[in-house]
């Protein structure tokens, strides 16, 4: 399911740096000015069919399939209460009064307004057009496959090496092309082939056997393939992978296990000597000849021996545990090979060693109940080479071309120190230059000047440095932005459901703007106010362990420890962050990060551990490396007024905005003849078989 606007959370804490703001992009629905308002009954309306919820102005309804389209998008379930469903009702309500309020005041016909909801549904269409025709299909295929677990054996011809020790491909795929020819020949037991010819040096001890496998756990390459086989066949292609070429056999399906209920008892290794296990393995045997001879059970084991002190103190009870959800492999191996009330032996992972039961299983949950974990598997695992094989099609299909001449003047007028983010690093192109094109698609050619201003707004294209790499780099990026607005172009008409989401962004839109001008504008904040919320609150308001420090981030170490030599020689700090930092923002700060948490991120971790006007050795931050200085500590203790004061102003506004919304949209209601009829919600979301 394709992400919807979101309930909007008015009175947004803003962050210490300025005065609160509104938020520039508020959700569809605003839920804190809402709060207060209760549902109004139907007053006598008995023409009013049991479908309609509610009607505002006389001729606007909400209908209970609107409800149920709009609860089942924006909740991603559906209601378990009628208080549940009392609630959304009013939400939906409060947004349409108001959304009638935007438009009598002629919010929607702002340019500003226009501009940005133009500008957003570009983002919206490309999310959306990925999400049908990569993810949603892919996320299908998968809950497919995944009601099947497989198992293969394979053999290996690994990469062979030349007398210079470079890689020969050609050798390799011809001694693996034999090897396949022999297989797929069957004379010879696979199994044989395995023992004589495999190169993986696990094959004595695992007889090329992968085991048991689901889709979403391994390869997607090898899902594409193992899962299009029959049990017995051996694959017709050669599998490329990193260690060489694989000649791959099916050989085992069966239904999948997708939910455990299971246990464990851990046995945490030695921190210091993590490879020696032998210590592990002693104890958690003795703990299983307990276990086998009766001596105590699994439970009352675990809360004396688990080092997991969570599932220990519930007698090693971990829940229920999704296949292909978030588990180490080697665990997720062992637990789902495991029948119900079964206890494995000692199993080792990368957390430890453990002892594993499995104490119920579930039916395999409806698609509905795994697509957000499914997305997530996608995602995590196909997504990104899926996306680079559409694009990368599309540049075809667009003719995208880039300017390498004009790539290579922007480099001779740049500094090789330099990156996009450094300050007015176009100032040495005249505008002439300027207007040269940097990359063309379908004809269009489009400028450097369109380039500067894309990157200046844009954080993904900061931080890049002016080598070929990496002005090919922006071309692409951009070029597939625009490729994909250009492909996206008549989406409202080929995706009805695109129509749905990009109406309620608008309206969302319309209604913050609204929100904005007679809430957040409106709500005003005294000093007297500000000064009795800190009196009554001010212990509330505290700064943990500070560091104050500044960095110098440069991409290799060695610059960063020729910097050090320099600091070491008399160089002034800042001096030099200002000239060599790569750390978008900290030009003219001289590297300056000022007071900050001692545990936000390495850098101020790494300084907390020094002493004041010292220099650290380079900290590892990627894209590159760090030295930082410490400038003061500040230990930890209850801000002033004034360091308060923008988190009170906050609070104090939040207040003030909640207690106005209440009045404000009952005089909506009023106004717009808002009628709500609770007693009809009965007729929302009928029970299904699967959901009695």
């Amino acid at each position: 399911m394709r992400d919807a606007p979101a309930d909007n959370a008015a009175g947004t804490h803003p962050n210490d740096s300025q005065v609160p703001t509104m938020p520039k992009h508020l959700s569809l629905l605003f839920s804190i000015a809402a709060a207060g308002i209760m549902l109004a009954a139907g007053n006598g309306c008995s023409s009013v069919p049991p479908t309609t919820l509610a009607v505002i102005g006389g001729n606007d309804t909400i209908s209970v399939a609107e409800f149920e389209d709009r609860y089942t998008r924006l909740r991603n379930s559906r209601p378990e209460t009628m208080a549940q469903r009392e609630d959304f009702l009013r939400l939906l309500v409060d947004n349409r009064v108001k959304l009638a309020e935007a438009r009598a005041l002629g919010i929607e016909k702002d340019k500003a307004l226009a501009a940005e909801i133009a500008e957003y549904r570009d983002q919206l269409a490309t999310s959306y057009y990925l999400d049908v025709t990569l993810v949603d299909p892919a996320v299908r295929l998968l809950y497919a496959r995944r009601q099947e677990e497989v198992r293969f054996s394979h053999i290996i011809t690994r990469w062979k090496r030349d007398r210079s020790n470079l890689i020969d491909t050609l050798e390799t795929w011809q001694a693996a092309v034999k090897m396949l020819e022999r297989a797929r020949a069957g004379t010879e037991p696979f199994d044989s082939l395995i023992a004589r010819y495999s190169e993986d040096p696990l094959a004595a001890k695992s007889r090329g056997s992968i085991g048991w496998l689901i889709a979403g756990s391994s390869l997607p390459q090898v899902d594409d393939i193992v899962y299009s086989m029959k049990v017995g066949e051996v694959y017709p292609h050669l599998m490329k992978t990193t260690f060489g070429y694989h000649v791959v056999k099916l050989t085992g399906r069966k239904k999948a296990r997708l939910r455990l209920r299971a246990s464990q008892i851990l046995d945490r290794l030695d921190i210091n000597n993590p490879s020696d296990t032998s210590a592990s393995f002693a104890r958690l045997s003795l703990i299983l000849d307990s276990l086998q001879s009766g001596k105590a059970t699994f439970e009352a084991l675990a809360r004396r021996n688990s080092q997991d002190p969570v599932s220990g103190a519930n007698g090693g009870d971990l829940g229920w545990v999704d296949r292909g959800v978030g588990l180490e492999q080697h665990f997720e191996e062992a637990l789902f090979n495991l029948p119900v009330g079964q206890t494995s032996g000692v199993v080792r992972s990368a957390f430890g060693m453990h002892i594993i039961r499995v104490t119920d299983e579930a039916p395999a949950p409806a698609f509905e109940q795994q697509e957000s974990s499914l997305r997530e598997i996608y995602k995590r695992e196909r997504f990104e080479d899926d996306a680079r094989v559409l694009l990368e099609n599309l540049r075809k299909k667009y003719a995208f071309k880039s300017n390498i001449g004009i790539i290579n003047l922007i480099i001779a007028h740049t500094d090789p120190a330099w990156t996009t983010s450094t300050p007015n690093w176009d100032a040495r192109l005249s505008v002439k230059e300027k207007e040269a094109f940097l990359f063309t698609i379908t004809g269009r050619n489009i400028s450097i000047r369109e380039v500067i201003a894309d990157v200046a707004r844009d954080p993904f294209l900061q931080m890049r440095r002016f080598t070929v790499e990496g002005l090919d780099s922006i071309a692409l990026a951009l070029a597939d932005r625009y490729i994909l607005i250009e492909e996206t172009k008549d989406l409202e008409k080929k995706q009805p459901g695109f129509n749905v989401i990009l109406k309620e962004f608008s309206e969302s839109a319309i209604v913050s703007r609204l929100e904005q001008d007679a809430l957040w504008a409106r709500a005003t904040v005294t000093e007297d106010m500000l000064r009795s919320s800190w009196e009554a609150h001010k212990a509330e308001y505290t700064f943990p362990d500070r560091v104050n420090f500044s960095e110098i981030h440069v991409y290799t170490e060695s610059m960063c420890r020729a910097l050090i030599d320099s600091l070491k020689a008399g160089a002034n700090f800042a001096a030099l962050a200002s000239r060599h930092t790569k750390r978008t923002g900290m030009f003219d700060k001289g590297g300056s990060w000022g007071f900050q948490p001692v545990h936000r991120n390495e850098l101020s971790e790494a300084a907390n551990k020094l002493s004041p006007g010292e220099v650290s050795e380079p900290v590892r931050m990627p894209p590159g490396w760090s030295i930082v200085r410490l400038d003061a500590k500040d230990p930890a203790r209850r801000k002033t007024f004034e360091e308060a004061r923008n988190e009170v102003a906050a609070k104090v506004k939040e207040e003030a905005i909640a207690a106005n919304s209440r009045v404000w949209l009952g005089e909506l209601r009023a106004k717009y003849g808002a009628e709500t009829f609770p007693e009809h919600l009965q007729h929302a979301f009928p029970p299904t078989a699967a959901g009695k």
